[in-house]
């Protein structure tokens, strides 16, 4: 009897050991998934701050071009007002006197807020270029043709068409003449503004759709283009200074050929024939170039700066026509975020394209004061400045907001010069 006892009492004592294993383990795991709980809580909760943080600081860039527009353009505006940006909004405060203006902008989205300002000087510097739309367009006007459109400030001393489906303006669109058929995310100005989805003010004398027009701004005025005939003869004389291509470096013919694949480093340099890069092939620039034929990018090229340039820009200049092949022509700076290339067509053709960027291309500024540029579908450019430019369908111009104080060789920078474009605490 006693032995049966024991017996009953060691099984019970292993059933309670495996019990208390069973216990055990069920606890590890409970707290390991609590753990990752809180950890994917806390991955996600972090993910949702930097959305939150990016999106205050793109309402505060916003606010800054907006605000720099007001200024430049004489419009009227208040020291202090508050602009909404998709769903984040932006305190603009402008202080300091008329010479020598600070402005600041607070891009707030649920609770998440950053700072830019910039300073604004009345005295241009001979060292600036001051490009402060994405777009500006001369009495050519501008054309969008289905789903392209501008990321970035738009003017133009023309018209805007925006064609048909989807073209779109994500900031302000500013016209002489007419807006129709866009959608504008922050404000439109124009004499005529017919057919089109506006966010913000709608300022105009006339109009064929609701809501009414804010006559309060009158009809904006034309402004020159930014770069002078004088500024592209000081180009082609610095890079005359280096210079006339001559064999082995050209041909007979005073043509430039890159190979396919091959590498060269050129500039300062006067090209007095065509200018051609092929398949794949990279051209380092240390300085000024200037061609007198057509300029060629094909696709996969790279032209890049030199790193000598740092934070400054360099001009390729040509008195015939520009074109980057489909498929990827490379233009890049110094590897500085502020420097950049700048592709300029000095051919009078006002009616013509004398600057065509082809599919995929990307990475440039393009200038043509007199003549049209063409963005054909899914290519990009960082500004564009031209007589008139059409985009293709699904084409875009996507605005970098360091070149409203670009460096190059020389040229007066306008009534306003634009420093210190900043992140502030």
């Amino acid at each position: 009897m006693y032995k049966k006892i024991r017996t009953i009492f060691k099984k019970g004592e292993k059933g309670q050991a495996a019990l208390t294993f069973i216990l055990a383990i069920m606890g590890s795991m409970t707290i390991l998934v609590s753990s990752l709980g809180v950890l994917t809580f806390n991955e996600v909760k972090k993910l949702n701050n930097i959305t939150r943080s990016a999106q205050s600081f793109y309402a505060a860039e916003s606010g800054i071009e907006d605000a720099i527009i007001r200024i430049k353009e004489n419009m009227n505006y208040n020291n202090n007002y508050t602009l909404a940006v998709g769903t984040a909004s932006t305190a603009v405060d402008i202080s300091g006197s008329t010479d020598n203006l600070l402005v600041v902008s607070e891009g707030s989205e649920q609770g998440r807020v950053r700072k830019v300002s910039v300073n604004l000087n009345a005295t241009p510097s001979l060292a600036d270029i001051d490009f402060i739309y994405g777009v500006q367009v001369d009495v050519g006007g501008i054309v969008l043709n289905n789903n392209s459109g501008i990321l970035g400030n738009t003017k133009t001393n023309g018209s805007i068409d925006g064609g048909s489906n989807g073209s779109y303006v994500t900031g302000t669109a500013i016209a002489v003449d007419t807006i129709e058929g866009l959608d504008i995310t922050i404000n439109g100005w124009a004499d005529v503004i017919n057919s089109s989805a506006i966010t913000g003010s709608k300022f105009c004398q006339t109009t064929n759709d609701s809501p009414a027009c804010n006559t309060s701004q009158g009809i904006p005025t034309s402004v020159p283009l930014p770069i002078t005939p004088a500024d592209i003869a000081t180009w082609k004389s610095q890079a005359s200074a280096g210079g006339t291509c001559a064999p082995p470096t050209c041909d007979a013919s005073g043509n430039y050929t890159l190979g396919n694949g091959d590498s060269d480093t050129i500039g300062p340099l006067k090209i007095t024939g065509d200018f051609h890069l092929d398949n794949n092939s990279t051209l380092t620039i240390t300085g000024t170039i200037w061609v007198e034929g057509t300029m060629t990018f094909d696709q996969g090229s790279t032209t890049k700066l030199h790193t000598g340039y740092g934070a400054d820009s360099g001009v390729l200049v040509t008195d015939g026509t520009i074109a980057t092949v489909n498929n990827g022509a490379i233009l890049e700076g110094s590897g500085d975020p502020d420097s950049f290339i700048m592709l300029l067509s000095d051919r009078n053709a006002l009616t013509s394209n004398v600057i065509s960027l082809g599919n995929n291309s990307s990475g440039a500024v393009y200038y043509a004061g007199t003549g049209r540029i063409l963005v054909k579908q899914n290519a990009g450019a960082m500004e564009i400045t031209a007589y008139g430019m059409t985009l293709e369908e699904n084409a875009t111009v996507t605005y970098v907001s360091g070149l409203a104080d670009e460096t190059f060789s020389s040229g007066p920078g306008g009534g306003f010069v634009i420093r210190n474009w900043q992140e502030i605490p």
